[in-house]
């Protein structure tokens, strides 16, 4: 344990699935190894984290619902059981931080009623991922929520701007959660020993960019008849799988796996030789971070602060957008590089300066001072 003895923090997520695993447990892990620390959770799945003595979990099930009324009903009864727990808690901390993309506007409002500091972390601007009334009326949750909170915590100063956040500027502090375990998430082979395959692994939605993804992949498999695609994961579109390719190239050349076990990506990367993330939304995916300690150079979107992290040509590969025809003619430039290796090696470097536990914890801890 730190020499700083702070022992008021509630981390606060809700509601979130297995995709969210290695998020909320590496910033459990982080605040834990500062101070003692409650999290609560409202999950879709049993999210399994590593119980330490100075970390107390609390488990909230939810169930989204088939119908739009019945979400509604459920994603309410959902904030009010996070309400009843931080009522129950409201002896063991003084300040809140929620980990959510959706404004969590209900709890955000009892803990001032409460008279304790919130702070709102960002794993996304879901709010701009897409047109329409949606997006409207998330912005203005969102507008709420920023204005109410004591402090609004983002991954890099580039999102300030890029979240459209100016007016926040003042209660804005820089920290990201991430960190990797380079023992484990590591170079088991050249670019020249692996499969010539390429790869996708997260939610299967709009805001990641999947179906335009879909779009790309008959004509960059006809431009190279011996490249397979792996796909991994589960979302809403999965399905559009077999809409979009025929059935004959999504069984000789795409590999579709369901839920990959995270014990089980390190194996996964060092069978590829691109990855791609297309999204249209991001904050910092720790997917990123993960392919490029493998040595897996990647292929985004420039969102976010993936910027922060690759230098196209340098660290890895960005497009300027995620149009099919920007994906199929970026794969092709990534694929024919003269010298992968060279950014494999780049890659992990920069990991190896930036993303580790100790590092992580350091910065947070001048962060929580502020706090």
């Amino acid at each position: 344990m730190s020499e700083i003895n702070l022992t008021d923090f509630c981390i606060v997520s809700y509601p979130i699935g297995k995709a969210f695993t290695t998020p909320i447990s590496n910033i459990s892990a982080i605040f834990s190894e500062i101070t003692p620390t409650h999290v609560i959770l409202g999950s879709y799945d049993p999210i399994d984290i590593s119980q330490k003595n100075a970390l107390t979990v609390h488990h909230i099930q939810h169930r989204a619902g088939s119908s739009k009324l019945l979400q509604i009903m459920r994603y309410t009864l959902l904030n009010i059981k996070i309400i009843h727990k931080l009522y129950a808690l409201r002896h063991c901390y003084g300040r809140t931080l929620f980990f959510t993309e959706h404004p969590p506007l209900f709890p955000m409002f009892f803990c001032l009623l409460l008279r304790k500091r919130t702070y709102w972390l960002l794993p996304s601007n879901i709010s701009r991922s897409s047109p329409g009334l949606f997006s409207r009326f998330a912005i203005f949750l969102s507008s709420i929520g920023f204005w109410i909170s004591t402090g609004i915590i983002v991954y890099s100063s580039n999102l300030i701007t890029k979240w459209q956040l100016e007016p926040y500027r003042y209660k804005i502090l820089i920290a990201h959660h991430h960190f990797i375990d380079l023992t484990t998430f590591r170079i088991m082979r050249q670019i020249s020993e692996r499969a010539n395959m390429i790869g996708y692994i997260g939610r299967m939605n709009s805001e990641k960019g999947f179906e335009n993804f879909l779009d790309a992949l008959p004509p960059i498999l006809n431009s190279d008849k011996n490249l397979k695609i792996m796909i991994g994961g589960d979302g809403p579109l999965k399905d559009l799988i077999f809409k979009k390719i025929s059935k004959e190239q999504v069984k000789n050349n795409i590999i579709i796996k369901n839920w990959i076990p995270h014990e089980d990506l390190p194996g996964v990367f060092n069978n590829l030789k691109l990855f791609i993330i297309p999204s249209y939304t991001e904050g910092l995916p720790n997917v990123l971070l993960e392919a490029m300690a493998c040595g897996t150079p990647v292929l985004a979107t420039p969102v976010g602060a993936i910027p922060d992290i690759i230098k196209d040509g340098e660290t890895g590969y960005t497009m300027e957008n995620n149009s099919p025809d920007c994906i199929i003619e970026n794969v092709t430039r990534a694929l024919s590089s003269p010298n992968p290796e060279k950014i494999m090696e780049n890659g992990r470097e920069f990991l190896e300066k930036n993303f580790t536990f100790e590092m992580t914890v350091e910065s947070w801890k001048k962060v929580i001072k502020d706090l």
